[in-house]
């Protein structure tokens, strides 16, 4: 073989052999920069979640006790958090909040929720502003330290105002009175 056709050979080796270091090196740097994207991605979609149960929790404070003092507001959040980790309820506040007996079309039956807020026929929408903020924050301090901190309800599920008498209150196991509700944790 000619010298010119090896050197031409091997320039063209060379070259080829460079082109793929660069192939190989930019299909690491896409690769680097999904796995990067996928991690913000998953961290926007937790942000997101944790977002939406806060709201859930928020709403259920506000509605159940925006008018008590922060000790009953923080009760009534505790006690809706124990909810998540009891077998007999769901596993997301939202699913603790709003859940129902719903009908054919799956909406809520009046009257038939766990908080008589979600479907007493009422509008749910929030008109205190102060209310709401402390019921936001009150929500978010008590989901940061559930299952952290000692839970001032003694690990109720069920609670009432202390000016009804409702059905269930025997078949539970009366824990602790906070401001106007009554906590009831299960007999174990």
């Amino acid at each position: 073989m000619k010298l010119k056709t090896k050197l031409a050979f091997a320039v063209n080796a060379s070259l080829i052999g460079f082109c793929v270091y660069l192939a190989v090196d930019e299909i690491k740097k896409q690769k680097h920069e999904q796995e990067q994207l996928a991690l913000i991605a998953k961290e926007a979609s937790e942000h997101l979640e944790y977002e939406k149960q806060l709201q859930c929790l928020a709403l259920n404070v506000y509605h159940e006790a925006r008018n008590e003092g922060e000790q009953g507001q923080r009760a009534v959040a505790w006690a809706t958090m124990n909810r998540t980790v009891n077998k007999h309820y769901p596993d997301t506040i939202c699913g603790v909040v709003y859940q129902a007996v719903t009908d054919a079309k799956g909406n809520p039956i009046r009257h038939k929720c766990q908080f008589s807020w979600y479907c007493d026929g009422k509008s749910d929408t929030v008109n205190d502003l102060v209310a709401w903020v402390k019921a936001e924050y009150v929500a978010s301090d008590v989901m940061a330290k559930f299952g952290k901190e000692t839970d001032p309800t003694g690990g109720a599920i069920m609670y009432h105002a202390d000016y009804v008498d409702p059905d269930w209150a025997d078949d539970y196991k009366r824990e602790v009175e906070i401001d106007t509700h009554i906590f009831y944790a299960e007999i174990e």
